[in-house]
């Protein structure tokens, strides 16, 4: 290459360098600075509706929408600084959103979903809720999940479209007491009224447990191998594991020294011999 020739081409780099080389200064300052303000604007959002005695609920599902939408904002201002049309751009975008949206139908459920449980509220952050067969207390509703927080201290992540599209059970709501009730099968040999008194003292005698509401043992089914009772009683909202497992532990013990027996699930094996000489 002459003198000439490659004087001409450090120009040109030269100049494609600084063009291009301030694009992307800018798109890197664009990308710092959208993204800093997306979670500034998102936090003090929140912090505001904390303020203003907003639910803990609508706040963070709104901070997220703030922060993704400027977050969009964001990558149109970027891409304006490389000569793309974002009206066009928007169009564009419409007509891919369409078939992406046939395509994702299950994260756009779970999106409508979650604006359907913030609009009609059939739980707050907070409340332990029964939902898509777990059982929690709800850490946040997010975007397109919700986090439940398991009695076993596991975090669990669900779908909000299986929690709206299916059975709700709020243990929580506006009711700080919680119904128990636990099933306990005894041998059939037991007397059915010793064993109820036995259940229903026991329960009685439980911390925890609220003197002012009825305590039942109550024979519910002639089962297989067992006399089946629901043993039932009712305790305060924040006491409720605690009660439980000690209304099993303690049924146990009481059962146990009585003498009377729990069945369980056992087989019977029979071996039948061939006859000697047999074919």
């Amino acid at each position: 290459m002459d003198p000439e020739n490659a004087q001409i081409w450090i120009e040109k780099g030269l100049e494609y360098g600084v063009t291009y080389g301030m694009d992307l200064v800018k798109v890197i300052f664009i990308f710092i600075i959208g993204k800093w303000l997306a979670g500034k604007f998102a936090k003090l959002a929140v912090a505001g509706m904390g303020r203003a005695k907003v639910d803990e609920t609508i706040s963070g599902f709104a901070g997220t929408i703030i922060r993704y939408a400027l977050l969009t904002v964001t990558v149109l201002a970027i891409l304006e600084v490389f000569g793309f049309k974002t009206t066009s751009l928007v169009a564009v975008l419409g007509a891919m959103g369409f078939a992406i949206g046939l395509a994702m139908q299950g994260t756009l459920a779970n999106f409508s979903s979650g604006v359907m449980l913030l609009l009609f509220r059939p739980f707050n952050v907070g409340d332990v809720i029964e939902a898509a067969g777990v059982v929690g207390c709800v850490q946040s509703l997010e975007i397109f999940s919700t986090v439940l927080l398991t009695p076993t201290q596991v975090k669990i992540t669900v779908p909000n479209g299986q929690i709206y599209g299916g059975t709700i059970k709020n243990m929580t709501g506006a009711n700080t007491l919680r119904f128990i009730p636990l099933d306990i099968g005894v041998a059939y040999n037991a007397d059915i009224d010793q064993t109820k008194a036995l259940l229903e003292s026991t329960l009685r005698g439980i911390p925890g447990v609220l003197a002012d509401k009825p305590v039942a043992a109550v024979l519910v089914n002639l089962g297989a191998s067992s006399l089946d009772f629901s043993i039932r009683t009712f305790c305060n909202d924040a006491d409720y594991w605690a009660v439980r497992e000690q209304m099993l532990r303690q049924c146990k013990y009481a059962l146990d020294k009585a003498s009377i027996g729990i069945p369980y699930q056992t087989l019977d094996v029979h071996i039948v011999s061939e006859p000697d000489g047999a074919a």
